[in-house]
């Protein structure tokens, strides 16, 4: 009686280009998502928050210390003209500073805090019972301590005299021991990007709805009574100011939703990788948690058609997205170190650090 051949184990997950942290909405803290990597054995991670590089730092240094590698990064918004749709665009080997991209992620993190608003008050018509200061608290008690001290500097410098000339500045850095702070009021704090999964996670905690799930369902989506459209850059903006910056340009889950089968789907993102090409783009993430192997290879097939390179990521969220694992998503990433080697060799030959 012959054996059966055990299938071969499926290869190893070695780096994840797409993930988030606290500092925008993922559950994990920087520090914690580095350690999460690192228990997973992977060997590389990027972190991209949403309009933010407050993470970056605390989850640069505890990389350092555990020796994983650390490709510093963010997630920017934009907004097609010809059609409407929503993209997303990933800016990897961000540099410590600049100026420009900065000013960028400061608009657009205001632009969420007003969505954020927006949101609350539709909410409020509907008669549930939500204020903007619960979420700016919730947003804020999630955030990492560089986000933090951030605000309260910008929350000092902006308020009036009299509101912090009694209080002192050791006193407002007590604050969140004791809530939210009182010092910035029903503001945003400045380097938090505040996102609709806050404003979920606040519902299911109020026993509004059972999961954050049902939050998106029944009134956050496209098409629910509480959803508010995004203001955001254009695609051209957004790619130029990530190369300006000196980072490596991704267009991120190009074929989420299984729109690869629509041909005049197809036909405008054709024309819209051909433009931005010139500007910057480097890779499509034809890789990814919500992707199925026909959407991957579609946008193989696209990046190839551009000279473009492929990358690929899990979109960790944490808790907020349940069910995706750092680097491996919905047990179907399995993304090798060559991946990111490729992206690096395109860095050097643009005469760019890595």
């Amino acid at each position: 009686m012959t054996k059966k051949r055990r299938k071969p184990a499926p290869p190893p997950a070695e780096i994840d280009l797409h993930t988030h942290s606290s500092a925008s909405d993922g559950s994990l803290a920087p520090a914690e998502l580095i350690d999460r990597a690192v228990s997973l054995k992977l060997r590389a991670l990027a972190l991209t928050d949403h309009d933010t590089t407050a993470g970056l730092a605390e989850a640069e240094a505890r990389a350092r210390l555990l020796g994983l590698e650390f490709i510093r990064g963010c997630e920017i918004s934009a907004r097609d003209e010809q059609n409407g749709s929503e993209l997303h665009f990933l800016g990897l080997w961000l540099p410590q500073e600049s100026p420009a991209l900065e000013k960028l992620l400061a608009i657009q993190r205001g632009r969420r805090v007003e969505r954020a608003r927006a949101i609350v008050l539709k909410l409020q018509g509907l008669g549930i019972d939500v204020s903007f200061a619960e979420v700016s608290a919730l947003a804020y008690a999630e955030a990492p301590q560089e986000a933090i001290q951030e605000a309260i500097q910008d929350a000092v410098q902006d308020a009036p005299q009299e509101a912090t000339q009694n209080a002192g500045l050791e006193a407002v850095q007590d604050a969140p021991q004791h809530g939210p702070l009182h010092i910035l009021g029903n503001a945003s704090p400045a380097a938090v990007s505040i996102g609709r999964p806050h404003i979920a996670e606040l519902l299911r905690r109020k026993g509004v709805v059972p999961t954050t799930a049902h939050a998106f369902q029944l009134y956050l989506r496209h098409g629910c009574p509480a959803y508010v459209p995004k203001l955001l850059p254009s695609p051209a903006d957004a790619v130029g100011l990530l190369r300006q910056a000196g980072a490596t340009v991704a267009l991120a889950h190009p074929m989420l939703g299984g729109k690869h089968n629509e041909p005049a789907f197809m036909l405008w993102l054709e024309g819209l990788v051909a433009s931005l090409v010139p500007l910057g783009l480097d890779a499509l993430e034809a890789f990814h948690s919500e992707q199925g192997p026909s959407a991957s290879n579609a946008a193989l097939a696209l990046a190839a058609r551009h000279n473009l390179l492929a990358c690929g990521g899990s979109d960790y969220h944490g808790a907020h997205k349940p069910g995706i694992e750092l680097g491996r998503g919905r047990k179907n990433l399995r993304l090798p170190m060559s991946m990111l080697d490729a992206l690096k060799a395109r860095r050097k030959a643009l005469g760019q650090s890595v």
